[in-house]
């Protein structure tokens, strides 16, 4: 049942998974694109032109069909969620984000890893909610027209989560490519890579000076300059920020599960802080994110 084809997805699923990546070798390309993103351990990439590109958590690496490629680990723990996608807007969608052959991208980003990640989490429910041993069981006709039905819906979901998937690896290749956010950081990149990566501990104004190697009266007077805010509020935002995403992508957490994770000790004074940022509670905003469909 190729359902697809038949529907004419411009971005179609041809197959998604997350697992231990053994040591592949295509010297004469594969029939599909195919996007990577290295989830834990290291490994190597080959591209087209026999360049190496080292692969740790957080790369994402991305070719279309028919590139000369090898990729193999160099950790016995290296990981790969990998999606084969086609359509007939594919070809286009790698054009537009600046993939003509192969390509090879950093997410150094906490922020944008998680996101990225929970976004092929969608991609692969999507996909696989239709291929179920409960779905692919037909016994008469109607059961066989509801399976057919769902195969549908499943791989529409499973499309423009990919398209969105997509763009989100597009927005971030643009930004390393032009963006001014290194630039912008200016002084304060250090200190904002350590709260990216430490947002969860408990970590203060103080660990931020340290990190910079400056007085707390110079951290505050960078962040008022560069943002307009304190330190302490650029922290609160980035906590927010992370919790507002989890609460969106992990249904299956609680909103004091949700708090922790994100650095908070407290949930009651998580949720107020929640609401005075977003205007309602974190498990109101996750019903109306619910109910608005997106989050299907």
């Amino acid at each position: 049942m190729d359902v697809n084809n038949e529907c004419g997805l411009p971005i179609a699923v041809r197959g998604i998974a997350r697992k231990y990546q053994r040591h592949i070798v295509r010297s004469e390309g594969y029939s599909l694109y195919q996007v990577s993103l290295v989830t834990k351990g290291s490994g190597v990439y080959i591209d087209e032109n026999k360049t190496k590109h080292r692969l740790d958590r957080g790369s994402v690496f991305m070719f279309c069909p028919y590139v000369p490629h090898e990729y193999y680990g160099i950790t016995g723990d290296f990981e790969n969620y990998w999606m084969n996608v086609d359509g007939n807007g594919i070809k286009e969608m790698f054009r537009y984000i600046g993939v003509e052959k192969s390509c090879v991208y950093v997410i150094e980003n906490e922020y944008d890893l998680n996101k990225i990640t929970l976004m092929f989490d969608d991609v692969h429910r999507a996909y696989w909610d239709a291929r179920s041993d409960e779905n692919t069981t037909i016994n008469n006709g109607i059961s066989a027209e509801l399976d057919y039905n769902k195969y549908i819906e499943s791989d529409m979901i499973a499309s423009t989560s990919a398209y969105s998937l997509l763009g989100n690896i597009g927005i971030l290749l643009n930004r390393a490519k032009y963006g001014p956010a290194k630039e912008k950081a200016g002084e304060l990149a250090p200190v904002l890579e350590m709260i990216q990566r430490r947002y969860m501990e408990n970590i203060g104004v103080t660990d931020m000076a340290e990190q910079l190697g400056v007085s707390v009266n110079k951290i505050a007077s960078l962040f008022k300059k560069s943002y307009g805010i304190t330190p302490s509020r650029f922290l609160m935002n980035t906590r927010l920020n992370f919790a507002e995403m989890f609460l969106r992508r992990m249904e299956y957490k609680t909103v004091k599960q949700i708090s922790e994770m994100v650095g908070f000790s407290n949930s009651g004074y998580f949720i107020r802080v929640f609401k005075s940022k977003f205007g309602v509670t974190p498990e109101t905003y996750r019903e109306m994110y619910k109910a608005s469909g997106y989050g299907k």
